[in-house]
């Protein structure tokens, strides 16, 4: 981010940072780019970029790290996930943006691990019958 005071932080810093402030969609992506989105603050409670979201209600931020596919489920040293900190402080969009993320991440799981209606098929079906239908 442009306006970091220390030029040796780290790119975990510059998102933290980013997060923290609200910072713009497009901030966000660049520090994104460079750093890992779940990496945590050791030196304060384990926070991830989604706890420092959460707990400053940016809504937009919070929505950028879903589309990145952050972890917005982590617990910090004492327990709280992101949506626990956006409750606390009554940040309810925030709240409503990590509950339709829940959603979102059950169906990406449902999609990497599809159940296929038919387990079995004859070894003398044709090449049209041995397809499965998710």
């Amino acid at each position: 981010l442009s306006d970091m005071k220390d030029p040796e932080a780290s790119p975990e810093d510059a998102l933290w940072e980013g997060c923290q402030r609200g910072a713009s969609d497009e901030e966000i992506f660049e520090c994104a780019a460079r750093a890992d989105v779940d990496a945590r603050d050791t030196g304060w409670y384990n926070w991830t970029a989604a706890h420092y979201a959460a707990e400053r209600g940016h809504v937009a931020v919070v929505e950028v790290l879903i589309a990145l596919q952050a972890d917005m489920w982590p617990e910090d040293d004492v327990g709280r996930r992101p949506v626990d900190l956006a409750n606390e402080r009554g940040h309810l969009r925030v709240v409503e943006a990590l509950h339709m993320a829940i959603d979102l991440d059950d169906a990406r799981e449902d999609a990497r691990d599809p159940e296929p209606m038919y387990a079995e098929c004859p070894k003398d079906a044709s090449r049209f019958d041995r397809l499965f239908v998710y």
